[in-house]
């Protein structure tokens, strides 16, 4: 893709924008960063560890949301697109009762932790340490492989 910045305008990325990004693309990606907070956790203060894992915890989240649309949804229904995808709806089948409980216990986790919610003062709750990170991302991989695979067997 094509960057701008304030100065320059043309800088050829050859990786896409986070918008860009297809789930599996960003469940790496994360994957990576979980991994670069646990080589650095132990020299970033607990202030700086937090807001960067809020932030972590705000992709995660948009990951999520973007595992439902491509994966579950199979593409079927996505948002600001004037059609339905009518040929993959059978794919959307394969979605169990246990997938929407997942779905809803791992977005809610996030949830609760982004940067977006101002936190109590009086809990000031700690973050997850950067090894539950990737476990949390390492949950959404599997989420999305698992229901990708059951949707394969669907006629």
């Amino acid at each position: 893709h094509i960057q701008r910045y304030t100065e320059k305008v043309g800088i050829i990325n050859t990786t896409l924008p986070w918008d860009g990004m297809k789930i599996l693309q960003r469940v790496d990606f994360l994957e990576k960063q979980a991994r670069s907070f646990i080589n650095a956790r132990a020299s970033i203060d607990d202030e700086n560890y937090k807001r960067d894992a809020r932030h972590f915890y705000d992709d995660l989240r948009a990951s999520w949301e973007r595992a439902l649309e491509e994966i579950a949804f199979a593409h079927v229904v996505m948002r600001h697109r004037d059609y339905i995808n009518a040929k993959e709806i059978m794919r959307v089948s394969a979605l169990t009762a246990e997938d929407c409980r997942s779905w809803q216990r791992n977005f809610q986790r996030c949830c609760d932790l982004i940067a977006g919610h101002d936190g109590s003062r009086g809990r000031n709750r700690a973050m997850p340490e950067p090894g539950d990170l990737l476990k949390d991302v390492q949950a959404l991989d599997g989420w999305v492989r698992d229901l990708k695979e059951r949707q394969k067997a669907v006629p």
